[in-house]
């Protein structure tokens, strides 16, 4: 039986919880986070309580009473590097070596806090989508979770009432954005006739963040590691050596297992400098989560450009096409579309199409779709554009008790392919 992780079982359920989100949303913050943190925990383990570092102490030393300090000197401050095949340099010479670039070790001892600065960056865009949208003027949230419970229903009445009361939840958000901008009229996209586009511009830039994020994880890890090149990865010779002149190194390992580190001893009247010589068992882990890290983030940055391409181009109204429908245009809006696409992501497509249909219903009840603009459809007259309820079509004050239940089935005009009611 597995033990759970108390923190990270919170965050997991906390993260499950949300479904204003897509696949490639959960693999930033889930799993990416997850992996991450997992990382960080391993890492910080071993490097806390086990041995991250030995060290071969000098001959002259007493193994007894300098071993221990040695070793916890050696792993607070940088080790270095030193060229293969060649013997200790002198003490001016390890000097000069420091100043080289790339030479000493500075990023061991922070790994474990690298991976949770990594994993809060990871999370952050996610828990800002998800606390601006709570100040839209529908709450996403809710009716995604309601149509959760309506996929799990299986009585066919209850699932009816519950279709009912997402569909009248989403008129309610109608009703209170037209009474606020019956004041507020200054900006076009929060017309009264939509549901306007503030969610949908949050979580856009929620996944350009996102995007922006893997990119900057990359140099980040550059810089971490102290490589020049962001590429590093794609260049495994490079990753293991890399020729320098001047005869100040011929290798330089990324990821060394054998360093070196100076310790200077004070006795009575004088400073000894004593070199020791080290193995740094953490890099051989560390070298492949940083591998398989890059590629990861790499992964990400490909499936979040596609993800936003993709995003775009089914949430952005088609204004050039013929066949544009009043519907879409005048009463879902962007972030109608949005939460639509989540709905059939976290309920399914059958769920989807229910909720979709009944708002046209109670839609085309009010101002019916046609050809071409007034006109008698089943008892309902068909307002002319321009008017108020042409601007308003969810003007729901004037909307008689049960005409959501009672409204006919939309067809489809052959000629035009826009939806109308038939007056049959």
């Amino acid at each position: 039986m597995l033990v759970e992780i108390p923190l990270l079982g919170k965050f997991l359920s906390a993260a499950t919880s949300h479904r204003l989100d897509d696949i490639v949303d959960r693999l930033h913050f889930v799993a990416t986070v997850t992996a991450l943190v997992l990382c960080a925990m391993f890492v910080g383990a071993k490097q806390h309580f086990g041995q991250p570092i030995q060290c071969m102490l000098p001959a002259h030393l007493d193994r007894g009473s300098w071993s221990s300090y040695g070793q916890y000197f050696c792993f607070v401050e940088s080790t270095y590097r030193l060229t293969y095949n060649r013997t200790v340099p002198t003490t001016e010479e390890r000097i000069s070596l420091k100043k080289s670039s790339g030479v000493e070790l500075n990023y061991y001892q922070w790994v474990p806090y690298f991976f949770a600065i990594q994993a809060l960056c990871f999370y952050v865009p996610s828990w800002i989508w998800h606390t601006l949208q709570r100040y839209g003027m529908l709450d996403m949230q809710t009716v995604v979770d309601e149509a959760v419970a309506i996929r799990n229903t299986t009585r066919m009445d209850q699932r009816s009432k519950k279709l009912d009361k997402v569909v009248e939840f989403i008129r309610g958000s109608f009703e209170y954005r037209d009474s606020v901008q019956q004041s507020v009229r200054f900006f076009g996209a929060l017309s009264p006739t939509k549901l306007g586009f503030y969610s949908t511009a949050i979580y856009m830039l929620t996944k350009l963040v996102w995007l922006a994020n893997d990119v900057a994880q990359l140099k980040l890890i550059s810089k971490f590691l102290g490589i020049d090149s962001i590429i590093w990865a794609l260049q495994p010779t490079k990753l293991i050596t890399t020729v320098v002149n001047a005869g100040s190194t011929a290798t330089i390992h990324y990821f060394p297992r054998v360093t070196f580190c100076d310790m200077e001893r004070y006795t009575i009247g004088q400073t000894e400098l004593d070199t020791f010589q080290c193995v740094l068992m953490l890099n051989v882990i560390n070298e492949k989560l940083f591998l398989m890290l890059w590629y990861w983030i790499v992964f990400l940055i490909v499936v979040a450009l596609l993800n936003f391409v993709y995003t775009v181009s089914h949430l952005v109204q088609p204004w050039c096409r013929e066949a544009i429908i009043r519907f879409y245009v005048q009463v879902l809006g962007t972030d109608g579309v949005l939460m639509l696409r989540f709905v059939h992501s976290h309920a399914g497509a059958i769920v989807a199409r229910d909720i979709t249909v009944r708002l046209f219903r109670a839609y085309n009840c009010i101002y019916p779709v046609l050809p071409s603009g007034g006109g008698v459809n089943n008892g309902w007259m068909g307002m002319p554009k321009n008017s108020r309820m042409d601007r308003n079509p969810f003007y729901w004050k004037n909307t008689r008790p049960g005409a959501i239940a009672s409204a006919p089935e939309p067809s489809v005009d052959s000629t035009n392919g826009k939806p109308f009611i038939s007056s049959e």
